[in-house]
């Protein structure tokens, strides 16, 4: 939940429970994955806002600029 900023109270609505005590096995499992997959998705989004590099300028491309 840290890494994903996600909010404890968010949590345990989606489970449909008041606390942690209360979580099953199976209904932990399904949050843990919905966690990874929120997680997967802010890492992809993070990595598109990044700006590309910059292409150093190869030989070919000196050489189809007349140099």
């Amino acid at each position: 939940m840290e890494q994903t900023k996600t909010e404890e109270e968010k949590v345990l609505s989606y489970a449909k429970i008041t606390n942690f005590a209360e979580l099953s096995h199976e209904t932990g499992q399904i949050v843990l994955r919905r966690l990874k997959t929120k997680q997967h998705l802010q890492m992809n989004e993070a990595q598109q806002a990044l700006p590309l590099p910059k292409q150093p300028n190869t030989p070919i491309q000196q050489a189809s600029m007349g140099m």
